[in-house]
């Protein structure tokens, strides 16, 4: 009778809503979520994303912090770190096509967001060239997965530069936990065939390892006006890790990745052949990644303990609007004391090389075509008990030395108030900047045309140059947690951001002159520094578990941005007045517009019986004002029977309310962008 309950219970909300379980990690004694009583949740200890990974109860953190377990994950059915990231509140995720997503952290969205610092086991995944990420390229085996942990909000302090709005840090499993064999198989409709095969086993007496193979196939979407795309996504990806308690004090670990991929591209691009066309563009891109982390870890004792890691990371790309190769090479070194009773002191430095050789195009080119830069960083943070346990301050600051604007700065002060047994008190003032990128420093490409009198055209140019400064924010945040009964959690974070010398683009009147025919000419934009602003907002998380086999999850969050340009700044220029109304100019506008003001995220997890649960999920994301992308509710589904031990299949329905829905606009930035899709898929596990 009570199977037949939740089994009735499971199909009506599975047509309403969905359900994270909010910042834990993987219970030792468990596999389950539901297993864990709300009631504990205070008392858990979380993983807050410092370099050192520092454990401590959820209640003491002082930031908002959430985290995605392994288990969440693999729940959920989603096939990619972005789409697992819409669980999280705050973070903004919107398909763009088969392979691309626009992915930020309390606003400034876009296909190139460049606020946003994304790591995968602490190896930067943010591409110099125009400080985003190519979430093409970041494949990885989800069941491999332990945590994601995001951070929303500035994190610069022990990050670095770019950590600005927000740090997502993807955490792989120890190899011991991925121990012998494992097949995935799956196929569906928008996916035609996926294959995971992964095997780990014991070298010695201290030692495991893991290798992997894997391949993903997605299908083409449908144009925004809804004729056949042309963006299907292809990956291979091999790896492997391996991990040694060398002794009681040591512990070492090893890993890396060699991936392939061929990616669909749609574009319409303006090409020099040799006068300036339009040319609509629909071809394959191919990339090639490889990196490798060596980590080791010393403890001199239970309250002095040290990290260095060194990494290699490779990464190619073959596009018509452009191709070449990265190598970045880095290296860390981290310590953590603790002296006395009231001082915990984490320090450490860094020193990051990058090597790039680009292959210019008759779309975009750079000057010089191959470059190398430097980072040279050092931290130092201090948690500072100043009343017994209900009181602790934190002081820190980054200081970093980039080859484009010298040294940066970046202080942080955080404080944690205990107010009771189950209620917590945060709060905390930060400033945080994103550097130059390789685009704004030498970029050169054709981006619109635009008509003036006399039936001339006027084509307009994205230019880098050696005096773009660095984008600044200076954060202010509030949190409070609160145990309201053994079975509702709740959390709220608010913030207050002050924005300056953001990125905005100023026509040289000094340079316009005819290209091709006397019919044409160019208006050179120049990246400035010529907009300021302030966004604000908050999240709320509510955790409640209705009984011990049906947990409810919800999160709203809202965002207001307010942006100006500098009109004295930027008047003083004689052509400006001319493409002020254009997209590429109206920025202010534009990043008011980019970011839904609210989202909201409802998740329910409910155990059907012993060895089938379902999870479900409801999501709302509001208008995108400046992208005319209206606002929309999309749920997803996914079902798991657990056959034999060693046996599992799993059926997953994603955009189940829309047929076809649109996420994201990107006609701006000359890409196609695509329809989102309901699809459906199913999917076997085997381990052996």
């Amino acid at each position: 009778m009570a199977f037949l309950i939740r089994l009735t219970l499971s199909l009506i909300l599975a047509g309403i809503f969905p359900m994270t379980v909010f910042g834990i990690q993987d219970d030792p004694d468990s596999t389950n979520i539901l297993d864990l009583p709300i009631e504990r949740l205070l008392n858990l200890e979380v993983v807050v994303s410092t370099p050192l990974k520092k454990n401590m109860k959820l209640h003491e953190a002082t930031t908002a912090i959430f985290v995605l377990t392994g288990d969440e994950i693999q729940r959920s059915g989603y096939r990619s770190i972005p789409e697992a990231l819409r669980l999280v509140p705050g973070i903004q995720v919107a398909r763009i096509d088969a392979n691309k997503w626009a992915v930020s952290s309390r606003g400034f969205n876009g296909i190139f967001t460049n606020k946003l610092l994304v790591l995968i086991d602490g190896r930067s995944v943010y591409t110099p060239l125009f400080s985003g990420v190519f979430w093409d390229s970041q494949d990885i085996l989800m069941e491999d997965i332990d945590r994601i942990e995001v951070i929303r909000g500035p994190g610069a302090s022990t990050w670095g530069a770019n950590a600005v709005n927000g740090v997502v840090n993807v955490i792989t499993k120890h190899s011991r936990q991925t121990q012998n064999g494992f097949l995935h198989l799956g196929f569906g409709s928008e996916e035609p065939g996926f294959g995971e095969l992964r095997y780990g086993d014991k070298f010695g007496e201290y030692g495991t390892y893991r290798v992997y193979s894997k391949f993903n196939r997605r299908n083409n979407l449908v144009r925004l006006d809804g004729t056949p795309g042309a963006d299907r996504w292809h990956t291979f990806q091999n790896g492997f890790r391996a991990d040694w308690n060398i002794s009681d004090a040591d512990f070492l670990s090893m890993q890396g990745d060699v991936a392939f991929g061929t990616i669909g591209q749609m574009y319409s691009v303006i090409q020099q052949t040799p006068t300036l066309n339009f040319m609509a563009y629909d071809g394959t891109a191919t990339t090639g990644i490889g990196n490798v982390i060596g980590r080791w870890e010393h403890d001199f004792s239970n309250t002095n303990n040290t990290i260095l890691q060194c990494y290699i990371d490779h990464y190619q790309r073959d596009d018509v609007t452009l191709s070449g190769k990265i190598n970045t090479y880095d290296i860390d070194f981290l310590h953590n004391l603790t002296i006395g009773e009231y001082h915990q002191i984490i320090w450490g430095t860094g020193y990051r090389f990058t090597q790039d050789d680009l292959d210019n195009t008759n779309v975009m080119w750079f000057t010089p075509s191959a470059k190398t830069t430097s980072i040279l960083s050092m931290f130092v943070q201090d948690e500072i008990k100043l009343y017994s346990d209900r009181f602790h301050m934190t002081l820190g600051s980054k200081f970093e030395r980039n080859d484009y604007t010298g040294w940066e700065i970046q202080p942080n002060i955080r404080m944690h108030v205990q107010l009771s047994r189950n209620q917590t008190l945060w709060a905390a003032v930060s400033r945080a900047v994103r550097t130059r990128s390789r685009a704004e420093d030498g970029l050169h490409a054709y981006t619109d045309v635009i008509q003036l009198p006399l039936n001339h055209r006027w084509w307009l140019s994205m230019n880098g140059t050696e005096s773009f400064k660095s984008e600044e924010l200076l954060s202010h945040e509030i949190g409070y947690r609160n145990q309201i009964s053994s079975r509702i959690f709740m959390d709220v974070a608010l913030f207050y951001n002050k924005y300056d010398h953001l990125r905005t683009y100023e026509p040289n009147a000094f340079k316009a002159g005819p290209v091709g025919d006397n019919l044409n000419f160019e208006i050179p934009l120049f990246f400035s520094n010529n907009m300021y602003g302030n966004s604000r907002g908050g999240e709320i998380v509510i955790d409640f578990s209705l009984t011990n086999w049906w947990r409810i999850y919800s999160a709203y969050s809202y965002l207001r941005i307010k942006m100006y340009l500098d009109e004295a700044a930027l008047a003083k220029n004689p052509l400006y007045p001319y493409i002020k109304a254009t997209p590429i100019a109206d920025l202010a506008k534009g990043t008011e517009g980019e970011s839904p003001r609210h989202q909201f995220v409802l998740h329910q997890s409910l155990e059907i019986s012993d060895n089938l649960h379902m999870d479900a999920f409801l999501r709302y994301v509001d208008t995108l004002l400046k992208l005319d992308v209206p606002s929309y509710i999309n749920a997803d589904i996914s079902f798991h029977w657990q056959y034999a031990k060693n046996l599992g299949f799993s059926v997953v329905g994603q955009n189940l309310l829309h047929t076809q829905v649109m996420e994201w606009d990107p006609s701006y930035a000359q890409i196609s962008g695509s329809l989102n899709q309901r699809g459906l898929y199913g999917s076997v596990q085997w381990s052996f």
